[in-house]
Order: C-alpha cells, then structure tokens, then sequence
C-alpha cells in the first residue's frame, strides 16, 4: 500500500523522514552563505547542484529531473507559486526546458492529497495517470504520476530505488516507475550511471544495459543486502550494500572499519546526495593520517553545516593526498577494493576573494543510537563523491551492485556524442542552501 510505512532516522540534527523511501538522500547542508573559516564567500559550493535527466510526461519534455537513487517515487512540480524562487538551469545542455506539469486529466482518487517527505524536503502529492518515458529512450507507458501541489524545498525527482509507496491508499500498490517501463518494454531490470570527476564529460545513463566500452569481466558485484529493520516494517530494501574497510592506498592497514553487523547501520549508494556520508570515527581517521603525515588540521575533514565552521585549505594539498580505498565483498567470494581520487574527496571551489581553495568530501553522521523499543541506526551514504570514481551498475533483478572503472567513460567528449545512451545534466538546484 502506497506510504503506509514510515521509518525515520535521526541524522545529526537533520530526521531522515522515509515513505517507504531514502528521501532524496541528504544532500542540502543548508547554507545560506557559504563561508570559509577566514569569511571569504564560497561562490561555487558543490551543494548548489544536482544531476539531472530529460523525460516526456505527457508528450512534454522535462529537463530538470533529480535522479535519485536514494528515492522511489517519480514526482514532479505542478504550480509554479508554491516554489516562487525556481530559476533552475542545466548548465551544460543547450536544449534546456524547464515547466510546471500541467494535469491533462482529473486526478486519482477524487483528487486526494497525500504528504510526502523526504530528508529536506516535505509537500502534498495528488496522483495522476500519464504517459511517461525517458527520452529517446523505450516506449511511453502509463503510470501514476505524483504531483506536487504544495511544499517546501521540493524539486521534481526521479526515484530508482526499490518498491516505495507513495500514498496510503488501499488496493493501490503499483510497482515503482522504472520496474514498469523495463516490463512494458521488455528489457532487462537493470540500469547503470556514469558520473565523471568535475572538469570531464561522460555523465550519462544507460537502461537495461551496461555501457558500450566496459567489458563485462571488469565489473565487480557486491551483493544489495536485506536490512531486518526495513523489513520488520514492511519496506523493501534499498541499494543497501556491506563495505568492510577503509584504506591508504600505499598503507597496509586499514584506518577504519565499516560496522555492518546487526543492521545497525545502513550503506546506501544515493545519487541524490552529493558527498560522502561516513560514522565520525572514520572521518576523525582520516583526519589523523594526513595531519600526521601533511599537518592538515584535523577537523577539515568533516565538512561542517555551520556557515562559522566550513574549512577550505590551499589547492596545492590535492596532489599530495593520496587515493582511498574502499573494501567490498565480491558475490561468489573474495573482496575487491574501489579507489577514491582525491580529484573527488576534495573538492575545487572559488572563493570570493579569487582564490582557489579545497573543501571536504566527507560529512558525519552520528551513530546507532539505542530507544526503549528498539533504536535508531547509523548511516552511511556513498554519494556522487564516491560515484564519480566508478561506472556503476545497478543490477535490481539479480539483487546486487556492480562498480567498474569508469577512466576511459570519461573524457572531454559530450555524452551527447554517446549512441543509445541518456546525458545526464549537471543542473542548479531549484532552491540555494540555507542556514538551519
């Protein structure tokens, strides 16, 4: 049944609200002025944008969709006067159209409002039948569309996680949009994202098959892991996979490990969130390898949402970090390891003053907590930090996630030069980050 369930997640100070779903991902820190600890005005913080894909929605092309793998409803805005400050633009796609959906037909369900909410982000859906693709890409299909008819930070979004119910209504429980369209088009139950390092082009999607150029013998696969939590409350898994450490390339030992056991903390891969969201104790590792071995203050490293605490340091320091390798388990046994550039884990950004600094990659979550009935537990989120290091596949029939080097996707040809894919868009968010 559509958002019959509700699981929340305390994040720091931020609830990770779930209908049946990861909301998005918790990519908006809220800042309204982005100041580096010497008050000079980050003008260009990565918060600012997202990764976008054109549609048709009733034979109308919309080009400012959030993908999401943190999410499973497809909505979009239907009244541009409940978000009077949207001026979104997609910066590298000179066919840009952006628009309020516009109802072709009366709405489901006698137009009942149902809420929604995501980690930052909250508003009413109505539920409308439409035909819907991806464009240039397989044949429309109808599907109940949600449209937002009121709210708060919302955008339209694009969620391809698992089965996530939009709406408590009985009798109504359809399968989430891309299971739909892989169905009415007869193609496998699987879709792959490339998202490249800033600077390089190559960002793109690719439905029911991997990419032309990697070789299938490349991809390693990771089981996507059955969380007892979700289940107990009748939601269905996410992209919830089971990293086991973190490393130095160049170190033998590991700075930290990744906790997994007893669902007490969920690993989700969100293309929805921009940075990596890692447990305090791992960031306070990494933070005391390079200031032992560069004198980076430690507390760089995790990226603060107080506009008094963000930290930059000097750009040169880049090219004298090192990669960071994460472990995962390999279906069918062993492990194998994905490389973290330092190009990704910090982050270029210009300051008001002219110069080039470098922010953190990494925020910190807090960790499981214990309730009376139960308890809360951690999280971890694989961001675009993350992505933008590998091509990766999300293989939703076989229940597992595969990564392969993405170096030879990425280069400074146009994804729109690419036969039988999907550009994908670097797009301004529809809101700028605020204080708290």
């Amino acid at each position: 049944m559509f958002l019959k369930n509700l699981v929340r997640i305390a994040a720091s100070t931020v609830m990770l609200s779930w209908i049946v779903a990861c909301g998005g991902g918790i990519s908006e820190s809220r800042i309204e002025q982005n100041l580096s600890t010497d008050g000079t005005l980050v003008v260009n913080h990565p918060e600012y944008f997202f990764y976008s894909v054109n549609m048709t929605i009733g034979g109308k092309v919309f080009s400012d969709i959030l993908l999401d793998t943190g999410s499973s409803n497809l909505i979009v805005i239907g009244d541009r006067r409940i978000c009077p400050d949207c001026t979104p633009t997609a910066e590298d796609d000179p066919t840009y159209r952006s628009q309020p959906y516009t109802p072709s037909s009366s709405p489901l369900f006698g137009g009942q409002t149902f809420n929604i909410r995501y980690a930052t982000a909250e508003g009413d859906v109505r539920l409308y039948q439409e035909r819907i693709a991806f464009e240039s890409q397989g044949s429309e299909i109808d599907y109940p569309l949600g449209v937002f008819t009121d709210g708060e930070r919302i955008q339209n979004i694009l969620g391809l996680g698992y089965p996530a119910n939009l709406a408590s209504v009985e009798d109504f429980s359809p399968l989430p949009f891309f299971d739909q369209f892989a169905i009415q088009n007869d193609i496998p139950n699987l879709f792959a994202i490339n998202i490249c390092p800033d600077g390089l082009a190559g960002n793109f999607m690719t439905i029911g098959r991997i990419a032309e150029g990697i070789p299938a013998d490349s991809i390693r696969y990771t089981p996507i892991l059955p969380n007892s939590l979700l289940r107990e409350r009748g939601i269905f898994d996410f992209y919830n996979i089971g990293p086991i450490d973190l490393r130095v390339e160049g170190e033998d030992s590991p700075l930290a490990y990744f906790v997994t056991q007893e669902d007490r903390y969920l690993t989700f891969v969100d293309s929805g969130a921009y940075f990596m969201y890692l447990p305090e104790s791992m960031i306070q590792a990494i933070g005391s390898y390079y200031q032992r071995t560069l004198g980076i203050p430690e507390t760089f490293w995790d990226l603060n949402d107080d506009v008094s605490k963000i930290e930059t340091i000097d750009a040169s320091f880049q090219s004298r970090l090192k990669p960071l390798l994460v472990t995962f388990p390999q279906i069918n046994g062993g492990t194998f390891e994905v490389a973290i550039s330092p190009a990704t884990y910090t982050i270029r950004v210009l300051l008001e003053n002219g110069k080039v600094a470098l922010v953190s990659g990494f925020k910190s979550l807090p960790p499981p907590k214990q309730l009376h009935d139960g308890y809360i537990p951690g999280v971890v989120i694989f961001g675009d930090i993350f992505m933008q290091n590998v091509h990766t596949v999300f293989d939703r029939e076989s229940q597992r996630l595969g990564f392969s080097s993405n170096d030879t996707l990425c280069t400074n040809a146009n994804a729109r030069m690419r036969t039988g894919v999907m550009p994908l868009f670097k797009s301004k968010k529809r809101f700028m980050p605020r204080s708290p």
